[in-house]
């Protein structure tokens, strides 16, 4: 997962998965939702809250993007 400035969250990578999209079948990456926290709050660290502030963040930029049919499965543990 690349978000802006180039910075991976492969860290956060699980997998990939095979789900039904806009009618057909698509290999997507899947990531875990507590390891996307854990490397995005990295990128927070000024903050008062890094954990907050990278969950507000993911939800809002990632949980809540479509990027097409190969958008990245988000796993919850």
């Amino acid at each position: 997962l690349y978000i802006g400035d180039g910075e991976t969250h492969d860290d956060a990578l699980i997998g990939t998965c095979r789900i039904k999209r806009e009618d057909q079948w698509v290999e997507v990456t899947m990531y875990s939702y507590d390891e996307l926290i854990s490397t995005f709050a990295k990128e927070f660290n000024d903050s008062e809250d890094p954990e907050e502030d990278a969950m507000e963040w993911i939800d809002y930029n990632v949980m809540g993007a479509y990027m097409g049919i190969h958008t990245p499965y988000i796993v919850y543990n």
